[in-house]
């Protein structure tokens, strides 16, 4: 899947493992094919960290889209949608 974001089929989460490739591939592309990116590497592990904050951002934002709908909001996303149609809950 080359689309993330929003699409005709609804939210297309990045995750994880796609975000940390992509930092990776960054690295090697800025830094050239000689750059430590061992598992024990200072450089792997910022990327690690900063994939791991940037995929929660991914999660938050697949929430604020699927809260616009009746059929996928939960809690208080819910009960706004309600109110805009005049049903209390």
């Amino acid at each position: 899947m080359a689309g993330f974001g929003v699409s005709n089929e609804g939210f297309n989460l990045k995750g994880f493992d796609i975000i940390l490739g992509e930092g990776v591939d960054r690295a090697l592309q800025m830094f050239g094919p000689n750059i430590d990116l061992t598992p024990s590497s200072p450089l792997l592990k910022l990327l690690e960290v900063t994939s791991a904050e940037d995929a929660e951002l991914w999660k938050r934002m697949e929430d604020l889209y699927y809260s616009n709908f009746v059929s996928t909001a939960l809690g208080d996303n819910l009960d706004l949608l309600g109110e805009d149609v005049g049903l209390a809950r």
